[in-house]
Order: structure tokens, then sequence, then C-alpha cells
């Protein structure tokens, strides 16, 4: 728990030429991608391609500079022998923005008319083949909202179309996993009237499942790739156990204050200050008050979920999206509870991030 404190900090453009964001991307390519040069293709190694940035003509700066400025460093550091490519979806718009002469450019969706996208992909190279760089055969779940199901014969049928076509296809997911802790994302706007956060599991209704097992996705993929080369052997699925009841036991409360002492920094100031600004990356802070008369409280945007609670009772749970929340309160310890949902990763609201 963390209580407000001062930030010298200010908001800098993400993924843009500003200088202190540019500056620190570079300096931690210089220490990364050297890494890699064993690794390429070139070298004996499995990487065969590396992509410069990602869909970046969704992201509305559209800044050339910075696109040619990665490619550059990604040239000085891995040499001209690696294949460099972007990837942006089939829309003239994103494609302009996001591709450079010097990439090798390609395309990412999950259906429509694959000859017009291919035919749009052939527009921005010189040559080459025609590449759906992600395939979407499911899609990422947000709380609150359907598991996102994807037919498995649409899959199947949308697959074996661009494999007949002559296309090179990657899969995104072919297995999502887990986001563990606070790794999740969200997908929200700049203005914070759209906010989704990602959940826990990103199974994505991929052909393998959360728990790395095949399903009959799966099986209807590896028959459309059996058409078009060999396919080898499956390993089965891992053994599942019943671990019976796992007993938990209330480990501290949040609101005490010993709790606070040993769990977090307490500090003081007069604003309500975001987490960035309390210089915290995720995870839970507590903003608390004493109430010594009554008043109105009117949350503009939370950006993320609140627990508003007086005298240690709930009132009200505020979601990121809603905005201008009124609670009549009455005299009392008022306490706030706000939890990272999940750092946007997806939408207009990372056009910036905070530095201090």
């Amino acid at each position: 728990a963390v209580v407000s404190t001062q930030s010298t900090g200010v908001y800098s453009s993400f993924r843009t030429s500003e200088t202190v964001y540019l500056k620190n991307v570079l300096e931690w390519y210089s220490k990364l991608l050297p890494q890699l040069v064993p690794y390429l293709y070139h070298n004996g190694g499995p990487v065969i391609g590396i992509q410069v940035e990602n869909e970046y003509g969704s992201n509305p700066s559209c800044d050339k500079d910075y696109l040619e400025t990665l490619t550059r460093k990604y040239r000085s550091e891995l040499g001209d022998k690696i294949l460099l490519y972007s990837v942006d979806g089939p829309g003239k718009r994103m494609m302009d923005c996001g591709t450079l002469p010097d990439l090798y450019n390609t395309v990412d969706f999950g259906g429509g008319n694959i000859t017009a996208h291919f035919e749009l992909q052939a527009q921005y190279n010189s040559g080459g083949p025609a590449v759906n760089t992600e395939f979407y055969p499911g899609w990422l779940s947000h709380w609150g909202s359907k598991f996102p199901s994807h037919s498995r014969s649409d899959v199947a049928a949308k697959l074996d179309e661009m494999l007949s076509y002559g296309a090179s296809v990657n899969m995104y997911m072919f297995h999502g996993g887990s986001n563990f802790g606070f790794t999740s994302g969200a997908k929200g706007n700049k203005d914070a009237t759209v906010f989704a956060p990602h959940t826990t599991s990103y199974d994505y209704d991929a052909p393998l499942n959360e728990a790395g097992d095949t399903t009959m996705k799966y099986w209807d993929i590896r028959t459309v790739n059996s058409k078009y080369g060999t396919v080898g052997d499956v390993p089965g699925n891992t053994t599942k156990k019943s671990y019976g009841k796992v007993p938990l036991r209330l480990w501290g409360n949040i609101l005490n204050e010993t709790f606070i002492s040993h769990c977090g920094t307490r500090v003081s100031n007069l604003q309500a200050l975001s987490m960035e600004e309390n210089k915290q990356s995720n995870g839970v802070i507590v903003y608390s008050r004493i109430m010594t008369k009554p008043g109105v409280l009117t949350v503009g945007k939370a950006r993320d979920r609140a627990y508003l609670l007086l005298n240690g009772k709930l009132l009200q749970t505020i979601k990121g999206s809603q905005a201008n929340v009124s609670i009549e309160l009455s005299p009392g310890k008022l306490d706030i509870v706000v939890l990272s949902d999940g750092h946007m990763n997806t939408g207009t609201m990372t056009l910036q991030y905070y530095r201090y």
C-alpha cells in the first residue's frame, strides 16, 4: 500500500522520436541486440528474421523518423545479412505509416479477403512472398466479456486458403499460456472512456490451450498442414491431477497500519497522484484521508479498478471506464484502494508514458 508522494516526473511521447524515450530505447538495444548475434540464421542459429516495431501503422503518431532510427540501430548491431521486417494490418493508412523501403513489409489478419490483403502487401515490397505474420486462430479475453472463441472450421479453411495461395503463415497465438501477476495488459483509449483489462488466462482459444494441451482446433490445423508438407509425431497431453481442497488463510488487511508498515511505503501529499507518479509500476495503491465533516466525493476517472471504503465499509466499486462518480460521505476515514488491472498495451492510451 502506498499513499501519494511528490514527484518530479513528466509525461513523454511513447513510440516516437521524443528525445528521452528514444535515448532509453537505443541504450536498451545496445545491450540486447548484440546478444542475439550468435542466434541469427546466417551464424548457424534459428532466428531467420527480426521484426522492427509492431503494427506501428495503428499508432496515430506515424513517426517515420522513429522507425528509420530503429532500423538503423538494428542494422548497426546485427549487420546487413539478417532479414528485418514490419507487420501491419491490411489497410492503406496502416501500411503507409508502418512500413519502410528498407524493411520487408508484411501484413497480419484473421479473416477477410486474403487476395486483397496480400495484393496490398505486395504494393509495399519490390517482390517477395505473401506473408501473414499474425494469423489469429482465436482472440484474447477481457474481464466481464464472453470468451471469444473462433470456429475451428473457419480457422482451418482460412489457413488452407492462404497455404494454397502460396503464402507463409505465422499464427498468433499458437499457444497463449497465462499472464501471471500484474502482467496481463489492457486495452484503452486516450480519454479512458474505454478500459478493458485482459484476463489472467491467455488461453486465446489457441490450437494449444492454456495448459499446453492439443485441442480439436490443433488437429484440424494439422490436417491442413499435412496437405502441404510432412507433419511429425505429436506428444501426448500432460497428466492432470486433483489436489483436493487447498485451505487459504487471511494473511493481512491492506488497510491495517501494521500491514502497511511491513509491505508498503507511507508518504503524504495533498493531491492523489498516479502509480507512475509514485514510482510504483503495478500492484495496489491506497489513498487515505480523514473526513472531518460531511461532503461529496467526485471521482473523475480511476483508469483502473477502485474500491471506495468509509471506516472500512465498502461504499462503491469503480471500474476504469466509469467517469465522474459522485458519492456522499459522512465524517470518518476514507480509503480508496486502487488495483492495477493491467497496463495499456493496445489503443490510443498508449501514446504517452511517465518518466521520472
